[in-house]
């Protein structure tokens, strides 16, 4: 690991391992998990991120508990001096358990639930009752992920499914919010070339994994693999051969939290007519990433692995 990688990694786990000692002791209900995601998640963060985090719950919760869940993350994120959720983004309403697995791919099934839905099995990492977490993962794999008949031969399609429509709903909201609802563009679009494509690519390899196995294997491999954060997952599989990919992927991380470069970035625009030269050798670095990334799916799974097929068809 380089060691942008390895201060992000230190950093991250010191502010869970607070935030998780802050919340054992706030009496929060026992029927609640407080489910985080985003940088902290990933073990990506610096002093610079923002903390995502959302609430699932089981039977019934009053109005005051949650209440008292928020305040609790309020004050544990002061405390870290980090900065606080969007408002109204999709971690904003807490979720029974049950209602999370209902109507996947359905007409009750907006972006907002899709991305919690994702994230949860992609980077979802627990601040409390880890227990609890654990097993509303372990139901989203088995009663929605692989309750269809599966041969040995098959990969766990329902979720790579999800997770190429989960992809591509990332970059046509990209286009929506920086066209029509007026958002930021620049830092936007790297996180697309970086961030997001490391948290899809490393989805991928969860499906691919699941081939040529029996179906409680399927489970049990989709388990572990979720249990990991994507850079985990990917060193995991590819050992060392992924370290060119993760040396381009410290650059954007070490690039981000450079505050300079980030306003720089937070400033371009997709019509901008000269774009600052340390932005454009960022976005081509997302060019030499993607192709390392597509080399490495190549290489660990030979030509007539079910994968290359189920992803175009």
């Amino acid at each position: 690991m380089g060691n942008q990688l390895e201060k992000r990694d230190s950093f991250s786990n010191t502010v869970l391992t607070n935030f998780r000692e802050a919340l054992a002791g706030a009496g929060l209900p026992s029927n609640c998990a407080v489910v985080i995601n985003g940088s902290l998640a990933r073990r990506e963060a610096s002093d610079q991120s923002d903390v995502d985090y959302f609430v699932l719950y089981e039977g019934k919760v009053a109005e005051d508990d949650l209440q008292a869940i928020d305040a609790a993350m309020a004050r544990a994120i002061t405390a870290q001096g980090l900065r606080p959720p969007a408002t109204h983004g999709a971690f904003a309403k807490p979720e029974s358990i049950d209602n999370f697995l209902l109507n996947v791919g359905g007409d009750n099934d907006p972006n907002h639930k899709l991305t919690r839905r994702m994230l949860f099995m992609l980077e979802g990492e627990w601040l409390t009752q880890r227990e609890l977490f654990e097993r509303f993962r372990a139901r989203l794999i088995q009663e929605v992920y692989t309750r269809q008949e599966l041969r040995d031969d098959q990969l766990a399609r329902f979720f790579l499914n999800d997770l190429i429509r989960y992809w591509r709903t990332i970059g046509v909201d990209f286009e929506f919010k920086t066209h029509e609802a007026g958002k930021a563009w620049g830092t936007r679009n790297l996180k697309l070339a970086f961030s997001r494509k490391l948290l899809y690519f490393s989805g991928l390899l969860m499906a691919a994994e699941t081939a040529q196995r029996t179906v409680d294997s399927k489970i049990e491999v989709l388990r572990k693999l979720s249990a990991m954060t994507p850079i985990q997952r990917i060193r995991e599989i590819f050992q060392n051969d992924a370290d060119k990919a993760l040396r381009i992927y410290e650059e954007f991380l070490e690039r981000l939290s450079d505050a300079d470069f980030r306003k720089e970035s937070d400033a371009v625009t997709q019509d901008c007519e000269q774009r600052p030269a340390s932005f454009q050798d960022l976005k081509n670095r997302g060019q030499h990433f993607s192709w390392e990334l597509d080399r490495l799916l190549r290489v660990a799974y030979g030509p007539r692995h079910p994968i290359h097929h189920a992803l175009v068809f």
